[in-house]
């Protein structure tokens, strides 16, 4: 499957995992992946969506991963 951008999140692109459901997306990010992200983004000085940084904060990097559910135009 090819990437989805994401025009809202500020991640730019995710893979989903899954197929469509009920016009939504699924992908996973492990919590430890979503810090790199965070940490390259910023050392390129680029800026991090506050949704991004928002979640960073209440997960920690051992956690279960993060579901992702994208919600598809009509």
């Amino acid at each position: 499957m090819k990437q989805v951008v994401d025009d809202l999140g500020g991640m730019k692109a995710f893979f989903p995992s899954w197929g469509a459901y009920n016009e939504k997306l699924l992908a996973t990010i492990w919590p430890y992946k979503l810090k790199e992200f965070i940490e390259e983004e910023q050392s390129a000085g680029r800026t991090v969506a506050p949704q991004i940084l928002n979640l960073m904060q209440r997960v920690r990097e051992d956690d279960n991963p993060v579901l992702i559910i994208a919600h598809l135009k009509k």
